[in-house]
């Protein structure tokens, strides 16, 4: 996702209050006409706080739409190693 890295990680810190273990990492994002910068989170089963997938998939999509709701972003991408998902609030 596009934004403030440093915002961004007071997002995960708040999120991950509940039990969860993220990492985030800087990243550029180079695309057709165009350079953001922006961040990668990623959500680990953290044998602390064991669970499933399904669950996994689901604090992803809860975890992206604070951070995009926070940082002022109208889309981002969930990627699992299955499949990548663009998710946004544009009229497409």
């Amino acid at each position: 996702m596009a934004g403030d890295y440093a915002q961004a990680q007071q997002v995960c810190r708040e999120y991950c209050m509940k039990g969860l273990c993220v990492t985030i990492h800087p990243c550029e994002y180079i695309y057709k006409g165009g350079q953001e910068t922006g961040f990668v989170v990623g959500l680990r089963r953290y044998p602390k706080f064991p669970t499933d997938a399904h669950y996994i998939h689901e604090q992803a999509e809860s975890l992206g739409n604070m951070l995009k709701d926070r940082l002022c972003q109208d889309s981002y991408m969930l990627v699992t190693p299955e499949i990548t998902t663009w998710v946004t609030d544009r009229d497409i």
